[in-house]
C-alpha cells in the first residue's frame, strides 16, 4: 500500500512539472509569435500606404517614363523606410528578443539563471555585442566579461560543499591523474613533494594509499588564496578563463551544429545547452568535491503603365510562375512533415540498436569496430544518413511528383490564353476591340478608353478564376459603370472552362488582402491580342525557368528539418561516467533539464566494457570487462583514480540512470558481442589507455585481514567533547572495515594512570562502541603497552602454519593528546615482534609538547599525525581505515 502511496505522488508530481513546463513553452511561443506579428503589421502597413500612394498616381491619369516612376517611387520608398524606423525603437526591440530567450531558457533551468531584471542591468553590454561582425568578437568579449565578473568576487566563486562526506569514498593519486579540470600537474607536484616528508618507508600495500588528510587541506587553503589573490592567472589549480572558454566552445558546437548551419533560438536547442553546461559543471564538482568545494553555478513596387501590354504580359506570366512555385514550396515541405512524421527510427535509440546489431557481422573490420568505440557519434552520423537516403528518396520522388501536377497547371494555363487568343482571330481589329466590348455610361473618350482597359483586366481575371461570366456583367471604374457588350459576352462562352486548381491559383493572386504576396497589380490592357501574344511569347522562357527549379528535400528544407532529425540522432553530448558510452536518451520528449530526475540521462540500448572507457583493475592493471549492469551495490569500483562503492558511485552521478533497461538474455548477447569486439581491438585499446589484456578477467583477491590494536587516551584532558570526537572516529574506523568485507579482529585498550581491555580480539563486527567507557585520571604509557604485548602474544598461534583466523598480522593505533614517560621496555619487546606488526600509527593530539610521542613513533617505524582540533579525528581515522 505504501509502494503505490508513494509511486501515485511521483506521478503526480511528474505530471504538474510536465503540464507548468508545457504552458511555459506555449506562453513563450506566443510571446514570440505576437513580437512577429507586430513587426509584420509594421512592415505590411508602409506596405499599403504605398501601395495606396501608386493607386493615386494611377488614377490620376499621369503618363511617366520608367525613370521618372523610379525616381518617385525612390522618394516614397525612402519617407516611408524612414518612417518605420521611427517606429521601430532599438533597444525596446533589444528587449523583446532578451525577453523571448531568457522566457526559453527559463523553461529548464531553474536554480541557477538570474533574475529577468538581472539581465537587462547589462543590457549595455548586450547592444555593444551587437555591434560585432564577426562572431568571434563577441565570444571573446562574453568570455571576459563573465571571467572579469568572477574575478570581482573570489569569495563567492567557490562555496565549501555541503555534502555529508563519505569517510568510504577513497581519493588517491590516481584521483589527480585523472582530472580533466583542475590543474593537475600542479596538484601532482604538491602530492610528490608531500609524500618526500614521510619519515619511513612503509611495506608495500595491496590497496592504493588515500590522499592524505593535511594534503586535502593544504590544497583547499591554496586554492581559496588563489582565488583572492589572482584568480585569472592560467597557472591557478582551477583556471577559471579555461573552464569558460571550453563552455563557449561547447555551446557554439550545438548552436553551429559541427560548422554545418547555425540553429535558430528554438526550446530544444536551449534545452542541449543548459543539459550541457549542468553536465560540464557537475563533472567540475566531482573533482572539486575531493577539496570540499563546489562551484557556485531594396524593393520597388513595378507598375506598369496602362498602355505597356507586352511588358505587362511578361510582368503577368512571371507572377504566374512565381505563384505556383510558391505554392509547390507550400505543397513540397507539407510532404517532408507527412513523410517525417511516419518515421520513428531516425533516433538514437534506434540507430545504436542498428549499430549493436553489426558487432558481429563487421568483426573483420577492426578500423570500424575501433571507430564505433572510440567515436561512436561518427558512426551513429553515418548510419543516420544510410537511413536517411532512404527517406530522402522517397521525399524526392513525391516532391518530383508534386511539380510535375503543378507544371500541368501551368501548361493549362498558356493553352487557356493560346485558344483565346486564337479565338480573337476572327474579331475584328484588334486595336478597337476592347473598346468594342464595353458600353460606357459617359464621359470622355480619352478616359474612357483607360478605364475600359481597366475593365478587361478585372474580365480577363474573373474568367482565369473560374466565376462565369453573365450577360450584363458591369464594372465600374472611376464612378463610370461600363458593361460587358454581346460582343464580349460571345468570346468567352467559347472558351473551355478552367481547372478548379488554376481557378484557385488565380484566386490567390487576385486576393486583395495585402498579406498576400502573390498579389498581381494589372493596371490595364489596351490591346487585348497584343497582351496575349506577350505571355506566348515567354512561355518557353517560363516553363524552362520553372523546369529548373529543384525540387528536392534540400532545396525545399526551410525548417532544418534534416539538422534537427540529426541532432536528435547525434543525441545527448553526455557519455556513461563509468564506460563512456554515450547516453541514448532523447531528452526533447520531456520538458525538462536532461538529467533531471524525470529526464535522466541513460544507456538504453545496454553499457559497454568499462575498459572500453580505459577502466582497469587498480591492482593486476587488468582491462574491466564487466558492463555497469553487472555492478553491485556493495562492491568497491576504482574509477579515475578514486575508490569507492557502486552506490556511492551511482549517488555521484543521479543524473544518470544506471537500472537495467534491456533483459538479461539482451544482456547476455551485448556482453557476447562487445567481448567479440574486445578481442578484435582490445590490444590496441589497453595500449592506448596503459592496460594489461585479456579476454577474462582473474578473480580478485579478497582484502587482507588484519588485527587491529587501537590505544584510546581516556586521561582527564580528553574528557567532553575530545572524547566523544575519538570514538566518533573510531565508529567511522570500524564501519569502514565492515563495508570492505574483511575479517578484522580488534583489540581495544582504553588507558590513562590505569589500562584495561575494552575489547580483546573481538570480531569487529560484533564490536559496540558506545560501551566503551571514560576513566579519566592521569597519562601513563607502559600501562598500556604492557597489554600491547600481551595482545601480540595471546594471539599468535602455537602453529606457524595455522590458517585459524587469529593468524593475523597487526595494526597498532596510538592515540594521545598528553605527555608521559616513554614505555622503552614494552617498545623493546614489541620490536621483537616486528615481523607480525604490519603497521603502527601515531595520532597526537593537542598543543603541548610532542616529545614522547615522537620517539614512541619514531622507535617503532611508524605515521605520525597530529592534529590540532579533535573533530578531526574522524577524517585521519577514516584515513587509516582505508589504508
Amino acid at each position: 500500500m505504501n509502494t503505490s502511496v508513494r509511486i501515485r505522488e511521483r506521478c503526480r508530481q511528474f505530471l504538474k512539472r510536465q503540464t507548468t513546463e508545457i504552458c511555459n513553452v506555449w506562453c513563450t511561443a506566443a510571446i514570440q509569435a505576437h513580437d512577429q506579428k507586430q513587426t509584420e503589421r509594421l512592415v505590411r502597413d508602409g506596405s499599403a500606404d504605398l501601395r495606396h500612394l501608386i493607386e493615386d498616381i494611377i488614377k490620376s491619369g499621369k503618363t511617366m517614363t520608367k525613370e521618372k516612376a523610379k525616381q518617385e517611387f525612390d522618394s516614397m520608398w525612402n519617407k516611408k523606410i524612414q518612417s518605420i524606423k521611427n517606429n521601430i525603437k532599438p533597444e525596446e526591440r533589444l528587449k523583446e528578443a532578451i525577453k523571448f530567450v531568457y522566457a526559453n531558457y527559463n523553461i529548464f533551468e531553474k536554480e541557477s539563471l538570474p533574475s529577468h531584471e538581472v539581465i537587462l542591468s547589462h543590457l549595455e553590454f548586450i547592444h555593444e555585442l551587437s555591434k560585432k561582425q564577426y562572431l568571434k568578437d563577441v565570444i571573446v568579449l562574453i568570455q571576459n566579461f563573465f571571467v572579469d565578473n568572477v574575478s570581482k568576487l573570489p569569495d563567492s566563486a567557490l562555496e565549501r560543499s555541503r555534502q555529508k562526506s563519505d569517510a568510504t569514498v577513497v581519493y588517491t593519486c590516481s584521483t589527480l591523474h585523472n582530472f580533466k579540470y583542475l590543474y593537475k600537474e600542479t596538484l601532482t607536484n604538491y602530492y610528490t613533494a608531500g609524500t618526500m616528508d614521510l619519515q619511513t618507508p612503509r611495506k608495500t600495500s595491496t590497496n592504493p594509499i588515500p590522499l592524505r588528510f593535511d594534503f586535502i587541506k593544504n590544497i583547499r587553503d591554496t586554492i581559496l588564496i588563489q582565488m583572492t589573490s589572482d584568480p585569472k592567472s592560467k597557472s591557478n589549480i582551477l583556471n577559471i578563463p579555461e573552464l569558460f572558454h571550453k563552455i563557449m566552445n561547447g555551446t557554439i558546437a550545438i548552436v553551429d551544429g559541427n560548422n554545418r548551419i547555425r540553429r535558430p533560438i528554438e526550446i530544444d536547442l536551449i534545452q542541449k545547452i543548459v543539459g550541457f553546461i549542468n553536465t560540464y559543471i557537475n563533472e567540475i564538482n566531482l573533482e572539486l568535491v575531493v577539496f570540499k568545494f563546489i562551484i557556485e553555478l531594396l524593393y520597388y513596387y513595378v507598375v506598369p503603365d496602362a498602355e505597356c501590354d507586352k511588358e505587362g504580359a511578361e510582368n503577368f506570366t512571371d507572377k504566374i510562375r512565381s505563384t505556383i512555385q510558391c505554392s509547390l514550396m507550400r505543397d513540397g515541405q507539407k510532404i517532408i512533415t507527412r513523410i517525417v512524421e511516419t518515421q520513428k527510427n531516425l533516433n538514437r535509440k534506434h540507430i545504436q540498436t542498428i549499430c549493436d546489431g553489426k558487432l558481429l557481422a563487421v568483426a573483420s573490420d577492426d578500423k570500424w569496430l575501433l571507430r564505433y568505440i572510440v567515436a561512436p557519434n561518427d558512426i551513429i552520423e553515418e548510419e543516420f544518413k544510410i537511413l536517411w537516403t532512404a527517406v530522402e528518396a522517397r521525399v524526392n520522388q513525391q516532391l518530383s511528383n508534386e511539380k510535375n501536377q503543378w507544371r500541368n497547371i501551368l501548361v493549362e494555363f498558356f493553352n487557356c490564353i493560346e485558344f483565346m487568343k486564337s479565338s480573337l482571330a476572327h474579331e475584328g481589329s484588334s486595336v478597337q476591340y476592347i473598346d468594342d466590348m464595353f458600353e460606357a455610361s459617359g464621359g470622355a473618350a480619352v478616359d474612357n478608353l483607360k478605364n475600359k482597359g481597366q475593365c478587361m483586366v478585372l474580365l480577363l481575371f474573373t474568367y482565369l478564376s473560374g466565376s462565369k461570366i453573365k450577360e450584363g456583367t458591369s464594372y465600374t471604374v472611376f464612378d463610370k459603370t461600363y458593361t460587358l457588350k454581346p460582343k464580349g459576352l460571345k468570346l468567352f462562352e467559347k472558351l473551355p472552362e478552367q481547372s478548379l486548381q488554376l481557378a484557385n491559383l488565380i484566386k490567390e493572386m487576385s486576393d486583395s488582402d495585402n498579406s498576400n504576396n502573390n498579389r498581381m497589380v494589372l493596371a490595364s490592357i489596351k490591346n487585348l491580342h497584343v497582351f496575349l501574344q506577350g505571355i506566348m511569347d515567354v512561355q518557353h522562357k517560363i516553363e524552362h525557368d520553372y523546369d529548373n527549379t529543384p525540387a528536392t528535400f534540400a532545396a525545399f528544407d526551410k525548417d532544418q528539418i534534416y539538422y534537427k532529425l540529426l541532432d536528435k540522432a547525434s543525441g545527448c553530448t553526455s557519455k556513461c561516467p563509468c564506460c563512456d558510452r554515450p547516453c541514448d536518451v532523447d531528452h526533447s520528449a520531456i520538458k525538462s533539464n536532461p538529467g533531471d530526475e524525470n529526464n535522466r540521462h541513460a544507456c538504453q540500448t545496454g553499457h559497454q566494457l568499462r575498459a572500453m572507457a580505459g577502466t582497469k583493475f587498480e591492482i593486476s592493471n587488468e582491462a574491466s570487462l564487466f558492463q555497469c549492469e553487472q555492478m553491485e551495490d556493495d562492491k568497491p569500483i576504482i574509477v579515475r583514480g578514486t575508490k569507492k562503492k557502486w552506490s556511492e558511485f551511482k549517488n555521484d552521478h543521479s543524473d544518470w540512470d544506471f537500472g537495467n533497461s534491456i533483459t538479461p538474455d539482451e544482456l547476455w548477447k551485448l556482453h557476447g558481442k562487445f567481448l567479440n569486439v574486445w578481442s578484435a581491438i582490445g590490444q590496441h585499446l589497453c595500449k592506448r589507455y596503459g592496460m594489461k589484456f585479456v579476454t577474462k578477467n582473474t578473480p580478485q583477491a579478497a582484502p587482507k585481514p588484519f588485527h587491529y590494536i587501537l590505544l584510546l587516551d581516556a586521561s582527564g584532558s580528553m574528557s567532553g567533547q575530545p572524547w566523544k570526537n575519538l570514538l566518533d572516529g573510531v565508529k567511522e574506523f570500524i564501519n569502514i572495515r565492515i563495508d570492505s568485507s574483511v575479517a578484522d579482529r580488534m583489540t581495544i585498550i582504553v588507558f590513562a594512570d590505569n589500562a584495561k581491555y575494552a575489547y580483546f580480539n573481538t570480531d569487529i563486527k560484533t564490536i559496540d562502541v558506545n560501551q566503551i567507557q571514560f576513566t579519566s585520571g592521569m597519562t601513563n604509557f607502559s600501562n598500556a603497552f604492557d597489554l600491547v604485548v600481551q595482545t601480540v602474544q595471546k594471539a599468535q598461534p602455537q602453529n606457524p602454519m595455522s590458517n585459524s583466523i587469529t593468524n593475523l598480522d597487526f595494526i597498532i593505533i596510538f592515540m594521545s593528546d598528553g605527555q608521559a614517560e616513554c614505555p622503552d621496555r614494552q617498545l623493546q619487546t614489541l620490536l621483537t615482534m616486528k615481523t607480525k606488526i604490519y603497521q603502527f600509527w601515531t595520532v597526537a593530539l593537542g598543543d603541548t609538547e610532542m616529545d614522547t610521542l615522537e620517539e614512541i613513533n619514531q622507535k617503532m617505524g611508524g605515521t605520525f599525525k597530529e592534529l590540532k582540533d579533535s573533530a578531526d579525528l574522524i577524517q585521519i581515522y577514516a584515513e587509516i581505515a582505508q589504508n
